[in-house]
């Protein structure tokens, strides 16, 4: 039965007429209304539950939907702190509570106690310490401070440096330390310098005298330095003839890059001193600071050959001279 005036159509409703244009009913798929309330039904499925990739997840999903629209999933139950809300007191908790509350910290220990308030005491002093600002040092600054912390060297030749120069010197009394030499190597160990021979010795290549015969000479050398407050670090020695490979004989650097890995050295604040052409090329290899020539030994003949290279040394008349020209050039030298 058909309300409304007789002879008058009953106007279609906006559904009718969008199903009339298409020739069939609409589906949840294309009625927005029912959309949107599947929509909101999704949104309260647990995020748990929720897959968003695979078939299988899908039908879960809504095989969940119908059940829950059917009314046989159960209901979230309330927890401990919904049946603590009184249901007229705007979330505020109701008298039961407070009172299990206050009865569960009346109920602590006396050590449990302690350690609560202790714990509060502590966040209310950090609470209230001013903040500190660390500081902040630049990468090259903090390497440059580093690398100051590591110690200078000065490396020294043997013969006509230290002692008077002998023709294959192998006899340890025949060891006679050059004048002055013994005060300057304690002014520079008293600056902070580690102090090291490095000496070439053929004689034992050429089968002149032993390694021990060496190791005497070098004893004796050292007993002496040591009653003028010197004293070595350690004695390098390269016992190969000129013609034999050698992983040490001078000028190779190699003794000195040795040092330096080994006491933690650093060679571009470094010296070396000697009395030959071959002693400046090692200090030049290893990238010394200065390479120092002494006019005693052969440093006189050294000098008047006139080599061009002499150009990029320091010439100096003995070790003392040396050591005053290094302690008053380093900066923290005295």
């Amino acid at each position: 039965m058909q309300s409304g005036r007789p002879g008058q159509k009953q106007a279609d409703s906006p559904l009718d007429k969008t199903s009339a244009a298409h020739g069939k009913s609409l589906s949840s798929q294309e009625n927005p209304r029912i959309r949107d309330t599947a929509a909101h039904q999704r949104r309260r499925i647990p995020k748990a539950r929720r897959r968003k990739k695979g078939k299988k997840g899908e039908q879960a999903v809504s095989n969940f939907q119908q059940l829950k629209l059917d009314g046989q999933v159960e209901a979230k139950p309330k927890s401990k702190r919904d049946d603590n809300l009184d249901e007229h007191s705007d979330g505020k908790r109701s008298q039961p509570a407070a009172e299990q509350r206050s009865g569960w910290t009346k109920s602590r220990t006396k050590e449990e106690r302690d350690v609560h308030k202790g714990r509060q005491r502590a966040r209310r002093r950090k609470a209230e310490r001013p903040e500190q600002k660390q500081l902040c040092i630049p990468r090259p600054v903090l390497l440059y401070i580093v690398s100051l912390s590591r110690p200078r060297a000065i490396f020294l030749d043997r013969d006509g440096t230290l002692i008077q120069e002998k023709e294959y010197l192998h006899r340890p009394e025949e060891v006679a330390i050059l004048p002055g030499a013994g005060a300057a190597l304690r002014r520079l160990r008293k600056a902070g310098f580690r102090l090291f021979i490095v000496s070439n010795q053929s004689g034992v290549g050429r089968g002149w005298f032993t390694l021990d015969d060496v190791a005497k000479v070098n004893a004796r050398l050292a007993a002496d330095l040591a009653r003028d407050g010197a004293r070595f670090d350690k004695i390098y020695i390269a016992p190969e003839a000129p013609d034999q490979p050698s992983r040490g004989r001078k000028p190779s650097p190699q003794f000195l890059l040795d040092a330096r890995e080994e006491f933690g050295l650093r060679l571009e604040e470094s010296f070396l001193v000697g009395d030959k052409m071959m002693d400046l090329e090692c200090g030049w290899n290893a990238g010394v600071r200065k390479s120092i020539l002494v006019r005693t030994g052969y440093g006189r003949e050294v000098e008047k050959s006139g080599d061009p290279r002499l150009a990029a040394a320091l010439i100096v008349d003995d070790l003392p001279a040396a050591a005053a020209w290094i302690l008053l050039n380093c900066s923290g030298g005295l």
